[in-house]
């Protein structure tokens, strides 16, 4: 959370799961829109954060959110997306995904971790 972006008026969570992260997100950022493919999943991100105003629990394919979006999260999903959103497969060698965050990202920094785990900070330029 130390290195959210200054300007960051709207966050998405993208496979919000339960809902922990939206809960942290939303006392830092003014809007905060959380989506899992799974209901029961959505169920409980929305009991979660049931007292929360500047919080929504939606059921949205990527494409279908009204972006623009501040902060982008993912924790354990780019595996899960469907065909139609573009991912790296792990055989990928680690130069090649940093040339292919690189374009995507402009600016974006990465940093690797422990096995196929990988750190991208990025911020949109105003």
């Amino acid at each position: 959370m130390r290195r959210l972006p200054r300007n960051r008026s709207r966050a998405l969570d993208v496979g919000c799961g339960q809902g922990r992260l939206l809960r942290t997100l939303a006392a830092r950022v003014g809007d905060v829109t959380g989506t899992d493919v799974d209901a029961e999943m959505r169920r409980q991100a929305t009991e979660r954060c049931a007292r929360l105003t500047n919080v929504q629990i939606v059921d949205s394919r990527l494409g279908a959110l009204d972006g623009p979006y501040d902060v982008v999260t993912t924790i354990a999903v780019l595996h899960h997306l469907d065909d139609d959103v573009p991912t790296a497969e792990p055989t990928m060698p680690y130069d090649e995904l940093r040339a292919v965050v690189g374009r995507v990202l402009p600016g974006a920094r990465m940093r690797r971790r422990l096995g196929f785990r990988h750190t991208i900070e990025w911020e949109r330029r105003s």
